[in-house]
């Protein structure tokens, strides 16, 4: 069993059976932040690089994915990982599979199932070989978007006032185009450099990541001068 299993806030990580059958584990919980998909970025980064080769696998029509889909998982799970520098399938196995590869043969295929054998696993090769180099290509890009963009992270303080944005939740006014900066709320807690508690009521979650507080309310500096 895994020491701790990040998750987000849906119903079934919240349940109590998930709860007691964690506890009676010895499995630590790590809830994400609400509508900060981030806090669990490994999944995600995963996500986005299966979507990239599972795109280049199929055809026009996207009928054909079906056939492609285990050497997609192939190449997949026999990728080296950047953190543990060992591939999925060695991980779990203990040694590394072959890559797809086709054997020269001297006689060539006397009946048309023979050929359309020939062929799928010349296209399985093909496929194979461009899906290593997608993949390679797909998570530079990333990593280099995901830096271009990342910025650090203002720093809280217990008292500060900020505003939170409300933009992924409800509101009972009839339109929401103003409702994105809500009133101010106090930090009651720091939690991490990321995260902070504020004094939010009702049935709002209270923590936040750092990102949805729209900035501190300079009344500190107000009150010096």
């Amino acid at each position: 069993m895994p020491r701790s299993i990040v998750s987000d806030r849906g119903s079934n990580w919240l349940s109590r059976f998930w709860k007691r059958f964690c506890r009676l584990a010895g499995v630590t919980q790590k809830l994400s932040t609400a509508y900060h998909p981030q806090t669990d970025g490994g999944p995600e980064r995963m996500n986005q690089e299966i979507e990239a080769y599972l795109r280049a696998y199929v055809s026009y029509v996207q009928d054909d994915w079906g056939e492609l889909l285990p050497a997609a998982q192939l190449a997949l799970n026999n990728r080296e990982s950047a953190a543990t520098k060992i591939s999925p399938f060695f991980a779990e196995h203990g040694y590394h599979v072959d890559p797809i590869s086709v054997e020269e043969s001297e006689e060539p295929p006397r009946h048309r199932e023979e050929s359309r054998a020939d062929s799928l696993l010349s296209r399985l090769q093909e496929v194979n070989e461009y899906m290593q180099a997608v993949m390679a290509s797909s998570q530079q890009q990333q990593e280099e978007a995901a830096n271009a963009k990342r910025q650090p992270a203002e720093r809280f303080e217990v008292g500060d006032k900020v505003w939170l944005s409300m933009a992924n939740y409800r509101s009972p006014r009839p339109c929401k185009k103003l409702d994105w900066l809500h009133h101010k709320y106090t930090v009651t807690k720091v939690i991490s450099s990321h995260v902070v508690e504020l004094d939010v009521r009702g049935s709002i979650y209270p923590r936040f990541h750092v990102d949805l507080c729209g900035g501190r309310i300079k009344i500190r500096l107000l009150a010096k001068r």
